[in-house]
């Protein structure tokens, strides 16, 4: 299967440490292992476009939907990174597009798209974005493509 483009500009990386249990009998890192992946570099994406650490609590959003795709294995020993960007912002949700890339040769190993909706602990129900959410999602918006 062929990688389609990016739908939206990828601005944030982190090379990602495998761990021993991501591994499977195949020598590959586990399909299951992706979405812990992918869910790390939603948290340092977000973390470095809003310039400070928070606990989940204050993020104020959920994950509705992830829809993953996986092109070609990462074997024992590849090194790989997690690229992030936003591809969608509305009033109440939004949605981040990632990609699992081999640092070697740029190889996608997975895609990922996740949608994640504005939420009150409070209430327990849906709720618009936080501003400062917001804002480091514009900001990540109008940022150039890096990768």
């Amino acid at each position: 299967m062929q990688v389609p483009p990016a739908p939206c500009n990828l601005i944030h990386s982190f090379d990602l440490q495998a761990r021993f249990s991501d591994y499977d009998a195949f020598h590959h890192v586990n399909n299951n292992a992706y979405l812990q992946y992918f869910d790390l570099g939603k948290v340092l994406f977000l973390q470095d476009m809003s310039g400070h650490e928070f606990e989940p609590a204050d993020l104020s959003a959920v994950i509705v939907n992830i829809s993953l795709n996986f092109y070609h294995p990462t074997r024992i020993g590849e090194a790989v990174s997690v690229r992030s960007g936003v591809k969608h912002l509305g009033d109440r949700a939004f949605t981040i597009y990632q990609q699992v890339v081999s640092t070697h040769n740029g190889e996608v190993k997975a895609t990922a798209e996740t949608v994640l909706a504005g939420f009150d602990i409070r209430t327990q129900a849906g709720a618009p974005l936080q501003p400062w959410l917001r804002e480091c999602l514009e900001r990540a918006l109008a940022t150039p493509a890096k990768y």
